[in-house]
């Protein structure tokens, strides 16, 4: 590439606004960002109440990107020279339930944010994190998908995340420098609710503790999908962001592993690694999805090619840092 990575003094002078970066990802985020010698300037903008003291060196703001007006003069206050755009309603079944509110924070959210960058902020560059679930039925062929497949969603958080790609393109035509982000499955400690992994090791927790009987609720165990270390993910975000001017504004990247991992089998190497025997694995029907694809797996050469990343973190060793902070997170409930 001509452009190579940026200088010391860009980033030294760069002011990074991160959204959503009180959640999983952009916690994690931000914990790389502050590793960085020298490190940008970092701007955090969440949405609930969070303990702030906890992540010094950011710049708080808390900003409903529901609330126009107050997302207008947040970025005419703030003017970030790049952004990474990570707020987002992001459980798909939760989608199912509440499909106005996920269309209202993701996509409304979106043109929000848009809307006052291109009026306050044209100059910023921005990585806005979308979704693999915009592919939905693009899976069906079973293989691999690159960013030449069309984006057919089954479910309101994929179509809510598809809209924020096309708002996207609206305003990239119009002159901002936009790239879009597709992650797969990630996974990682810290990471809680009713996702595959933190539902298996919280349950596993448990029966390792005899805190419940061995016995496990499931869902679908069948279908296989692409994960990825949450630190690999994160570090893909900041690669792009990294190289973000040598790469053409509008282009779509996929963040994946291209590895195919049935649920069933990382199931089955969470109880291995758990050390338990005789587990009983019951289906609750009520962790079934309604479009629950069989295969969903990424092709993320895209990605290599422009920036060089490819995952480093090894898989077992995933596991293990999920099952360890599932049982910190048991032992600190029964102290507190």
């Amino acid at each position: 590439m001509q452009g190579a990575r940026l200088s010391r003094l860009v980033f030294a002078s760069m002011k990074l606004l991160v959204t959503g970066a009180s959640g999983f990802a952009g916690r994690n985020l931000l914990k790389l960002l502050q590793s960085q010698d020298p490190k940008p300037a970092l701007y955090g903008w969440h949405r609930g109440q969070i303990e702030t003291g906890q992540y010094p060196g950011i710049n708080w703001s808390q900003v409903d990107l529901i609330d126009a007006d107050a997302v207008e003069r947040a970025i005419a206050r703030t003017r970030p020279t790049h952004l990474i755009h990570l707020a987002a309603a992001s459980n798909v079944g939760s989608s199912f339930r509440t499909p106005a509110l996920t269309w209202e924070i993701n996509a409304i959210g979106t043109l929000n944010l848009m809307e006052s960058l291109w009026r306050s902020s044209p100059e910023t560059r921005v990585v806005m994190i979308s979704s693999a679930a915009v592919y939905g039925q693009a899976f069906a062929a079973g293989r691999a998908v690159d960013e030449d497949a069309v984006p057919l969603p089954l479910d309101p958080y994929g179509a809510s995340k598809l809209a924020c790609e096309i708002l996207a393109g609206v305003y990239l035509r119009r002159g901002l420098h936009v790239l879009i982000l597709r992650p797969f499955n990630y996974l990682g400690a810290g990471q809680i609710g009713n996702l595959v992994i933190p539902t298996f090791t919280q349950q596993l927790a448990r029966i390792k503790c005899e805190q419940s009987p061995p016995r496990l609720l499931v869902g679908n165990l069948e279908t296989t999908r692409d994960f990825l270390h949450i630190r690999d993910v994160v570090r893909a975000y900041w690669d792009v962001l990294r190289f973000c001017d040598d790469i053409p504004s509008g282009t779509v990247m996929n963040v994946s592993s291209g590895i195919p991992r049935k649920i069933a089998d990382i199931l089955a190497d969470l109880i291995r690694l758990s050390a338990l025997h005789q587990v009983e694995v019951n289906t609750d029907t009520a962790r079934l999805r309604p479009s629950d694809i069989p295969v969903a797996i990424g092709d993320a050469s895209k990605l290599h090619r422009l920036t060089g990343w490819e995952p480093l973190m090894d898989w077992e060793e995933t596991l293990e840092e999920c099952l360890t902070d599932a049982r910190k997170r048991l032992a600190n409930q029964g102290a507190g």
